[in-house]
């Protein structure tokens, strides 16, 4: 299912930002990084935990980019109170 995934959405970046996420069920930084390396167009880069992913990923991202955060719901958890800061930051 991953590698579905993979093989859709990482051609189209620029950048991957990998993190894990504190859930024992996910996939491991490793297994990610064999992934990234078959589909991947751009650079790979390792990141923890997920808030500082949000954080490099925004850093490094052109204004007019696109920020994709996929994976799991616990990923989506972990990083949402990160990116509705930055967002009301932006707009205040």
């Amino acid at each position: 299912r991953i590698e579905e995934i993979a093989e859709v959405l990482f051609p189209l970046a620029d950048q991957l930002i990998l993190t894990p996420i504190q859930n024992p069920r996910s996939a491991s930084l490793e297994r990610l990084n064999q992934i990234a390396k078959k589909f991947d167009r751009g650079q790979i880069k390792n990141v923890a935990p997920s808030s500082d992913a949000i954080t490099l990923a925004t850093k490094t991202t052109a204004k007019s980019g696109m920020i994709c955060v996929t994976g799991s719901l616990y990923l989506i958890g972990e990083t949402r109170g990160v990116i509705i800061n930055r967002s009301e930051s932006v707009s205040a």
